[in-house]
Formats: structure tokens, C-alpha cells, sequence
């Protein structure tokens, strides 16, 4: 950075073309940020000399602050005075963070800004806060479940000249910790969901062939009535998790087998349920499997049968869990 000569403007008549290079100012930075002084100047009017010299070149250009403070602010607004500076050279007053406040001076629009990027810093403040908040909830709730990719389908026997049927359900909402002893989690059966013979759910319980629609149709209106599940009643099933340990072994597939433990409420009947399931590290999730029984009539529920029990399905029910849960 170099100070130009703020002083005269006119220059004498032994100033030649060839010596204009030569002009330097009295005062310069020089690589170590210290001040020098320099005497190749080609005359006293262009460039005097000594303190006096120096004096007038810094005051100039602290006079010409103010403006230029004042035209960027308009730009952008800035801040010269982050730190009081005071300058005492010979012959020349203190000037310190009296004089260059005025070249902080914003303009109205300037000022405008300010203050909305003020009233908005709490705001900002108290939305981090409360994200910071979620984030340590789910950490401590455990990993939420992708209820989009996860499915519970169940395996249903027949009695008599009944059929066997495969049930497709979804999860309402859920969130599992592995390796925790204690508040593990919670997963949500969304009962209006569970769908009677689908194609997906055949096969995932080892069902072949399909279902036609009328039949799909009756069984689905037996299943969710009254007589049954009564989904209006109970709308929902929950797996109350209480822990989530690892057996130290693996499953066939080779993969890690932990054992979920907790209440299991259905048809507003809690009982307990213990679960073994397999657990599969993919990218950005665990993909956990397994699979139980239940027993109808302990939760409250009589097994369908009609004709005096000439068709009908089996008291026990085999549920699998096939879950997606974030990592």
C-alpha cells in the first residue's frame, strides 16, 4: 500500500518528465509494515520533507474517510472502527475513535439492514436451539424407521376346507436402538393398512399363486371388522420395545442376531413379546428381519369360521418384521 502525495498539486519547473518515476512520497509501506522515510523526491514543492510533511499527508487522508465510508456503505455496510486507534505524530493532534467514528457512518438504507439482521439473529438463535434439541431427542430415542420401505406381513392357516392367506401391512411410525438395555424403541402397526393376499405378501410368506379381487375383497372385510380385528376400535398395534441386545450369533444368512424384547398390545390386550432378528448394515440403514407368534385368542380376537367351523383359519398367527431403520 503506498500514500500518494495529497499535498500540492503543482510542480516545479526542475521537475523533468524523466524524474516523474522518481517521486515518491515521504511515507510508505515497506515489507515489514514498518514506516520509512525517502528522500528521493525531486523537489521541496512536490514532496516536502520531515514531520510537517507527514502530518499533513495521514490527516488528509483521515478527512477523505468519512466520504469514503459513506459511498460503500451504500454498497455494503462496513465497519472501520472495529478497534479504537489513536495516531500521535510531531506537530499533528491525537486523533482517536472520536474523530473516525464518523467514517463508520451508515447510510439510512444501510442502517435499515442492520437492524432487520439484528431482530432476526434470536429468532436464528432460538431455530438452532430447537434443532439442536430434535437431533439429541432422536439420539436418544434411537434411529426413526422408514415407514415408506418397511412392511409387517403375516402368515395366516386355515382350518377345514378354509385357505391359507398372506397379509400385507405398513407401519405408522416407529424409531429402534440397538444395543440398548432400556427404552429400545417403539414401532406402530397401522392396522386399516393390512391387506389381505397380496401378491408381495404371498410370496413373502411362501404362498404361490394369487388372489382374485372378490375374494381379496370378502376376506379383507372379515379380517378388519368387528368380529375380528375391529380397526375402527383399535386403529393400531404397538411393539413397546424395552431392549434391543445383541445374542452373539448369526443367523443363518451370516448375519448379527439381536433378541427385541418388550409389550406387544393388540386389540387393546397387552402381553409380552420377545423377538429374535437379523440385522444387515447397508449404506444408510439397518435392514432388521424377523418374525413371531401370536395367538389370537389371548389377545381378545376369535378366529374367523363359518359353516360350524367347516372353514376357517388357525388361533395362531405368524407375524414377520421386515424394517428399514435409519442409520
Amino acid at each position: 500500500m503506498e500514500l500518494r502525495n495529497f499535498g500540492s498539486t503543482s510542480r516545479s519547473r526542475s521537475c523533468h518528465p524523466k524524474d516523474i518515476n522518481r517521486q515518491l512520497t515521504d511515507v510508505q509501506w515497506n515489507g515489514s509494515s514498518r514506516l520509512r522515510k525517502t528522500t528521493n523526491t525531486c523537489c521541496n514543492q512536490c514532496a516536502p520533507t520531515g514531520a510537517a510533511g507527514i502530518a499533513r499527508r495521514i490527516l488528509f487522508t483521515l478527512m477523505t474517510l468519512p466520504l469514503v465510508s459513506l459511498l460503500a456503505a451504500e454498497i455494503r455496510p462496513v465497519s472501520l472502527m472495529a478497534v479504537p486507534i489513536q495516531l500521535a505524530l510531531p506537530g499533528m493532534p491525537v486523533f482517536g475513535a472520536g474523530f473516525l467514528a464518523a467514517a463508520a457512518v451508515m447510510s439510512p438504507a444501510s442502517a435499515a439492514m442492520a437492524a432487520t439482521s439484528a431482530a432476526h439473529a434470536p429468532v436464528s438463535a432460538a431455530t438452532a436451539a430447537a434443532s439442536r434439541q430434535e437431533a439429541a431427542n432422536v439420539s436418544a430415542a434411537g434411529q426413526q424407521v422408514d415407514v415408506n420401505k418397511s412392511r409387517i406381513y403375516t402368515f395366516v392357516g386355515k382350518t377345514g376346507l378354509g385357505h391359507e392367506h398372506g397379509i400385507e401391512g405398513r407401519i405408522k411410525s416407529g424409531h429402534l436402538k440397538l444395543d440398548a438395555d432400556k427404552n429400545a424403541g417403539q414401532i406402530v402397526f397401522d392396522m386399516t393398512t393390512f391387506d389381505a393376499d397380496t401378491d408381495a405378501a404371498r410370496r413373502y410368506v411362501g404362498l404361490s399363486g394369487s388372489t382374485d379381487a372378490s375374494t381379496r375383497q370378502q376376506v379383507n372385510s372379515n379380517m378388519r371388522g368387528a368380529a375380528v380385528l375391529d380397526v375402527r376400535r383399535f386403529p393400531t398395534a404397538t411393539f413397546q420395545i424395552v431392549s434391543a441386545k445383541s445374542l452373539q450369533k448369526l443367523s443363518p444368512r451370516k448375519l448379527p442376531v439381536y433378541e427385541l424384547a418388550g409389550q406387544f398390545t393388540l386389540h387393546g390386550v397387552t402381553q409380552p413379546l420377545t423377538v429374535q432378528a437379523e440385522v444387515q448394515e447397508l449404506e444408510n440403514a439397518w435392514h432388521i428381519r424377523g418374525n413371531f407368534t401370536i395367538l389370537q385368542r389371548q389377545f381378545g380376537i376369535t378366529p374367523y369360521s363359518k359353516a360350524f367351523g367347516a372353514v376357517g383359519v388357525t388361533n395362531a398367527l405368524r407375524i414377520y418384521g421386515d424394517l428399514y431403520v435409519a442409520r
